[in-house]
């Protein structure tokens, strides 16, 4: 899942990030770049946001809230979100061509790599 959050409203959104941010806090984790987009059509967004830490950033489109969300974890040198770890790790080896020594090597990567022939 690109999106780390899809809501209909704004009102969801910063519910379910104070929700996320004391349930990392439980566990002693740090909060990662997110990519959110608010509207009641996904197809259809009305809103896109980054959000780092406590800061939310708005983004004209989808496209360019992804592309803000990766830039930003990559820059910052931050773990991707667990949530969605492959896709920011697919989205890092195949699209934007970057590999590090880091990088984790999955078998859903792989499978997907395979499968769309790259």
């Amino acid at each position: 899942m690109i999106c780390s959050f899809y809501f209909q409203t704004s009102n969801e959104l910063q519910t379910a990030l104070k929700a996320r941010r004391d349930k990392l806090m439980t566990f002693d984790l740090t909060s990662q770049a997110l990519a959110v987009i608010v509207g009641t059509d996904i197809s259809k967004p009305e809103q896109c946001y980054v959000v780092v830490d406590k800061h939310i950033y708005n983004i004209a489109c989808p496209v360019k809230c992804i592309d803000l969300c990766f830039k930003t974890t990559f820059a910052l040198h931050l773990k991707y979100s667990a949530e969605s770890e492959n896709v920011w790790l697919f989205l890092q080896k195949y699209i934007y061509g970057i590999s590090t020594r880091f990088d984790k090597k999955t078998s859903a990567i792989i499978e997907v790599k395979t499968t769309l022939g790259l």
